[in-house]
């Protein structure tokens, strides 16, 4: 997946260039730039998470720590710009309706909520030997019993 990202990044950076770069820097090209580049700085982290590994001992917990926060936050920044994306083309469609835009923004959110959700009502993963820090999550013992209740009843 990495390499087509990167195929594609290369064979449409001139557009990018003439289209982007060389002109003034608005809200809409920051938003395009996220979106463009962010998906990119996943696949750095976990190469790093992995690396962080050494079977002798040398990798820390704070290290694998940081690694995993920051692979949280590359992993849910995209679902705000697409959120805004998604907000700000509704709005234009809709000719400035503000209740289907409002409404459109909330159901945009929800991936939003539910991931800052995983990510802090669980625990990052520990350092594994084998394959280094892992970006698995441990959930709690009551935040997964209540899981099993709600889909119990």
């Amino acid at each position: 997946l990495a390499a087509l990202m990167l195929y594609e990044l290369l064979i449409t950076l001139d557009g990018e260039v003439n289209l982007f770069w060389s002109a003034a820097f608005t809200k809409t090209t920051a938003l395009f730039l996220l979106n463009r580049y962010m998906s990119l700085i996943k696949y750095p982290v976990e190469i790093a998470a992995i690396a962080d590994a050494d079977v002798r001992g040398l990798a820390s917990r704070v290290s694998c720590l940081i690694l995993i926060r920051v692979g949280e936050g590359a992993e849910i920044i995209p679902y705000f710009v697409w959120t805004a994306f998604t907000v700000m083309r509704v709005h234009a469609l809709t000719q400035g309706h503000w209740g289907t835009t409002i409404l459109v923004f909330m159901l945009s959110s929800v991936p939003i909520g539910a991931n800052i959700y995983l990510f802090t009502a669980t625990e990052p993963g520990l350092i594994n030997e084998v394959i280094g820090c892992t970006f698995t999550t441990v959930m709690p013992e009551t935040v997964y019993t209540a899981y099993v209740h709600s889909k119990a009843s």
